[in-house]
């Protein structure tokens, strides 16, 4: 759904006339919406609207030009972790939000796999279907514990991906674990395969028939990740 979609169903419902010839200039018909809304209170309800039908600049500045009537209350949910990032100061003060958290508490399947390796805008060439990015890869790291951050380390410098299998020392559990426990990163193999559990589940590795761990993801992908994430930490 598109803004001019949404204030087209405004003048349907209402039964406005509008008086612009080209609704191109969405500023515009903004402004003459709110002109016309006299005495109606409007309560528009938007699910998704860091979806990528609403992300421009034009957009959001046409909604946040509607929402300054008095007469007109905005309701939105965002999807995405970083959607924050999609206003700078002036539409934040524009849209003079009121932030609720009420997360449905379900899997970000979607959003950390988009169908062309696109999170926010933040497009990778090459990439596509369930490929991991690095953006992926920080919605990951952002929901994770310490623990689970250093397992992730640790994969990178030991896990094979499945090409390497044959070039590199397997990896099983037994093993993975005690290297685990002089990082402190985990006290049993019980424990280590409930933690994995979660990184198979983000397809972030693979067990084989004997249960050795293949990594999934890119490991240049995810070299570069950690490194960006170890001079952000310096």
């Amino acid at each position: 759904m598109s803004v001019s979609t949404i204030f087209e169903q405004i003048e349907i419902n209402l039964g406005l006339k509008s008086r612009l010839k080209f609704k191109t200039k969405m500023n515009d018909w903004a402004k003459e919406l709110i002109d016309k809304i006299k005495e109606e209170f409007i309560f528009i309800l938007i699910n998704h609207i860091d979806s990528p039908q609403l992300r421009s600049r034009q957009q959001q500045e046409a909604l946040s030009i509607l929402v300054r009537s008095k007469r007109i209350r905005l309701i939105a949910s965002v999807d995405h972790v970083n959607a924050a990032l999609l206003w700078d100061q002036s539409l934040r003060d524009a849209f003079n939000w009121l932030y609720f958290p009420v997360s449905t508490l379900n899997c970000y399947g979607n959003e950390v796999f988009s169908s062309n390796g696109n999170i926010l805008d933040h497009r990778v060439k090459g990439v596509s279907g369930r490929a991991h990015t690095i953006e992926s890869l920080d919605v990951f790291w952002q929901a994770t514990t310490t623990n689970m951050r250093k397992i992730l380390e640790q994969l990178a410098i030991h896990a094979p991906m499945y090409s390497e299998r044959f070039k590199w020392d397997s990896l099983n559990i037994p093993k993975f674990c005690r290297i685990l426990k002089e990082e402190f990163a985990t006290t049993s193999e019980t424990v280590l395969r409930q933690q994995l559990i979660e990184f198979r589940d983000h397809s972030i590795i693979q067990f084989n028939k004997d249960e050795h761990i293949l990594l999934t993801v890119d490991r240049n992908l995810l070299v570069n990740f950690l490194e960006q994430k170890m001079k952000q930490n310096d």
